[in-house]
């Protein structure tokens, strides 16, 4: 935890104000009174992770770009959590149903928010749960409008690519996504992808149901709804 402490605190340090942007490993050392070696070794192990950067001429350390990335991740995750926010209170004031949105993490989707449904027998899943993209209607939704390339990356190592390729076209064509007991045994799940503004998926927006409730109608009504609340929130 040591370790931790010294890291972030060099890492605040390095923070870029007006007055100051590159520091010497001496005044680190003396700035915040950790030994000169400690803080070498710390800004050594950092730089090569790209958490900071080195002037190739004067030596002196600054942030380093990687934090733009985890930055960007950050900002996404707390623009999709706000601009589905009112989607998901408004499908699960039509459905009274279980209801998630779920993000992409590189090959996965992830559970980031959700409401339960307060009826005895409903679908349970935990804030976080994360499955691979290819499984699911929450994550098909997404991974059927990625673009072709990231798509295709994603693909390439199933085995069953064929199968997957003919439902991602389905779901595109429909709008929607589909499954039956393929992530939570007993339940069916609708799912819907959300979109920015410059028309790339960010997000999706799914209702689970225990099959014992569900019917064609139903069903219908379900899509209807996600259909809806999709064109009223867009991007």
């Amino acid at each position: 935890m040591e370790v931790i402490d010294k890291v972030s605190e060099i890492l605040h340090l390095l923070a870029p104000i007006e007055s100051r942007q590159w520091w010497r490993t001496t005044d680190i050392s003396r700035e915040l009174d950790i030994h000169v070696s400690t803080v070498h070794r710390l800004l050594s192990s950092l730089k090569r992770h790209g958490f900071v950067a080195q002037d190739p001429v004067n030596k002196k350390y600054s942030l380093g770009l990687e934090f733009l990335h985890y930055a960007e991740a950050v900002k996404e995750f707390h623009i999709v959590e706000n601009m589905l926010a009112q989607p998901l209170e408004a499908i699960y004031k039509k459905t009274s149903e279980s209801c998630f949105i779920t993000i992409r993490e590189g090959t996965w989707g992830r559970i980031i928010d959700k409401m339960d449904s307060d009826k005895p027998l409903r679908a349970v899943e935990e804030i976080g749960t994360k499955r691979s993209l290819h499984i699911g209607a929450a994550n098909k939704a997404i991974l059927s409008f990625l673009p072709l390339k990231t798509k295709n990356e994603l693909l390439k190592s199933l085995k069953d690519k064929e199968s997957l390729e003919r439902e991602l076209n389905q779901i595109r064509k429909k709008g929607y996504a589909i499954d039956e007991n393929e992530t939570i045994l007993g339940v069916m799940v609708v799912a819907i992808p959300f979109f920015t503004e410059k028309g790339n998926v960010i997000a999706s927006l799914s209702v689970a149901v225990p099959k014992i409730r569900m019917n064609a109608e139903t069903l219908g009504v379900i899509i209807k709804h996600l259909i809806e609340i999709s064109e009223k929130y867009k991007g």
